[in-house]
């Protein structure tokens, strides 16, 4: 089996090969293949995922690491179900509007597409434990939520966001938020010895995205502080309103409105970036889940109304972009031929690929390349700027100078009539000037560097 074209979870199968292959020895070397070799294996991706895909695959030696990768992500959805149904009926002691919550979360597709079609493995899979965190917070199992934080963060530590909203949804008053926030800064501390202060430094703070001036580092972080106005807005919305809301309403409606906003946020931003803004959408997906069950019980029909228009545009756009049949299919992408090519002529040799290209490279051959797929842990300095020339630039004697810099042999370039998902390339005419083609078929061709 296999995910839809547009998935990084071929990134994913890409970090897990490279363990299975090498031991564990690798989580203290660079990984060779993203990035020109610049970033430690180490901040691609955490620990947990590799030893648990490698333990299985010893086991089930002839089970492709794909069809591991997506067992896991299913389990972990079955999994997820399960929580969310036991945190509401801890709240609640209400089995109907638990089990009414469970079904409707099985059923909602949007987290499916999105596991699917975009996201990376390790990410959904750490998402999906979410709840059992919340759950023992709420239950005052201090030591118990910071170690499980801690295994969430080991999979997963883009997940910061969603524990902070959740965390904060399910606190009391502003005096347990306070006290369940350490809980957070223990956890960090804890993973930190793993991944070491460099990695938050680097992701804070991303080399790639411009350099470490004191000027850029002061926009960078208000650019942080900027992306966090909606969640705390949202805040003040509904827990310093003057309606006394039940526990179970206040949380849904705390952790749906600050992803509504954050949907929103990102919507004004870009628009037409749909799978950025509309990326939130397992997260509302859960809200929706939560006070749809809740406001059922409650025969508050006016609210179900709100809230499906609400969830409505985002799951449209995601349905619409990503076929329901791509979603898991029996064969990879029909570019691969042109990968497998690639991987022939380059033998060891530095090459750019940009599109879905560059997640499924790696999952199946071992390709060095420019790109990667995990930007925000990048330690390689220029490779983003020689990435946007190569794409978007017309100028041929730069594009020439960078591939000259970067010792880049080789450069598959698909054209509007490719196979690939993404056609990136603006300027095609100019790879004349910079090298010579030595293949082509079905709308792409790889240019060898003069």
């Amino acid at each position: 089996m296999f995910p839809a074209e547009t998935s990084l979870i071929p990134a994913t199968v890409a970090l897990v090969r490279f363990y299975i292959e090498n031991g564990f020895l690798v989580f203290f070397h660079n990984y060779p293949f993203w990035y020109l070799g610049s970033t430690p294996y180490k901040f691609l991706i955490g620990p947990v995922v590799p030893i648990v895909t490698g333990f299985i695959r010893i086991l089930l030696p002839n089970v492709s690491l794909f069809n591991i990768l997506i067992y896991l992500i299913v389990l972990s959805f079955i999994i997820s179900a399960v929580g969310w149904g036991m945190l509401v009926k801890k709240i609640t002691n209400n089995k109907i509007l638990t089990f009414l919550m469970v079904f409707i979360f099985l059923i909602l597709p949007g987290k499916y597409f999105t596991a699917f079609g975009l996201e990376e493995a390790t990410y959904v899979i750490a998402r999906n434990l979410l709840p059992f965190l919340f759950l023992f917070i709420l239950e005052k199992k201090k030591i118990t939520s910071i170690l499980f934080l801690s295994l969430i963060l080991l999979i997963n530590t883009s997940i910061l966001t969603q524990s902070l909203v959740g965390i904060g949804a399910i606190s009391l008053n502003l005096k347990s938020f306070k006290k369940n926030l350490s809980l957070i800064l223990y956890s960090l501390i804890i993973v930190t010895f793993w991944y070491t202060p460099t990695y938050w430094i680097t992701i804070l703070f991303n080399p790639s995205i411009g350099g470490l001036s004191l000027g850029k580092l002061f926009l960078r972080v208000f650019e942080l502080v900027r992306s966090l106005l909606p969640v705390l807005f949202a805040f003040f919305v509904v827990r310093l309103g003057k309606v006394k809301r039940p526990i179970l309403e206040r949380f849904a409606l705390i952790w749906f409105g600050v992803f509504i906003f954050l949907t929103f946020y990102r919507f004004v931003a870009d628009y037409d970036f749909w799978s950025d803004w509309t990326a939130w959408l397992p997260e509302l997906e859960i809200g929706f889940t939560i006070l749809f069950a809740y406001y059922y019980q409650t025969k508050s029909y006016k609210n179900i109304f709100y809230i499906i228009l609400i969830i409505f545009l985002p799951t449209y756009v995601i349905t619409k972009n990503i076929s329901l049949k791509s979603l898991i299919t029996s064969s990879p992408p029909k570019y691969m031929q042109n990968i497998d090519k690639l991987n022939t002529l380059s033998n060891g040799k530095n090459v750019f690929l940009s599109g879905s290209s560059v997640f499924w490279a790696n999952a199946f051959y071992n390709i060095y390349q420019v790109r990667g797929g995990k930007d925000q842990v990048s330690i390689h300095k220029t490779w983003d700027k020689a990435s946007y020339e190569f794409r978007e630039g017309n100028d041929a004697e730069k594009t020439f100078t960078w591939l000259k810099n970067l010792n880049i042999q080789y450069v598959l370039i698909h054209t509007n009539k490719s196979q690939e998902y993404y056609k990136d390339f603006q300027n095609i005419y100019k790879w004349d000037n910079v090298g010579k083609i030595v293949w082509q078929e079905n709308g792409d061709f790889i240019i060898k560097t003069f």
